[in-house]
């Protein structure tokens, strides 16, 4: 399975008090657009980080970071190096998730947000979106 996508993402939060995921607004809401490869093959997952556009701020200091849901044990967080002021980044990183049987992509998501890296490890968030690893379609380009 291969896909590439460009996702728009806004800056929601997330309640996962229920197994759905819903959104919910956050005021001041910020956009941009990430593009992402995504490539399965020999139980990985392979996620390339292209780069963002369209981040509104002051030269931040932008970085994406992933989960890959569920994630009961806590420990499917991956992250890129932070891009140094800049609205459009270009990453081109490679973050990949070992031993994901084939079988389990239906039920997986991806949690991806994009974070502003602060000074005393504050960092803000810039936006965020879901992806559901079903409504994929190998080699498709959104």
């Amino acid at each position: 399975m291969r896909a590439h996508t460009h996702l728009p993402f806004h800056t929601k939060s997330i309640s996962s008090s229920s197994p759905d995921l819903t959104w919910a607004t956050v005021p001041g809401a910020v956009e941009g657009e990430v593009k992402l490869s995504i490539l399965y093959k020999s139980d990985k997952l392979f996620i390339m980080v292209m780069h963002i556009r369209g981040l509104d701020g002051t030269d931040p200091d932008p970085y994406v970071k992933l989960y890959l849901l569920p994630d009961p044990q806590k420990t499917s967080k991956r992250k890129t190096k932070a891009a140094r002021r800049t609205c459009n980044p270009t990453y081109n990183e490679m973050l990949v998730y070992d031993k994901i049987p084939r079988g389990d992509l239906q039920q997986r998501t991806i949690h991806l947000r994009v974070l502003n890296e602060g000074a005393f490890w504050e960092n803000t968030l810039l936006g965020e979106t879901i992806i559901q690893l079903k409504d994929l379609n190998p080699g498709h380009r959104w």
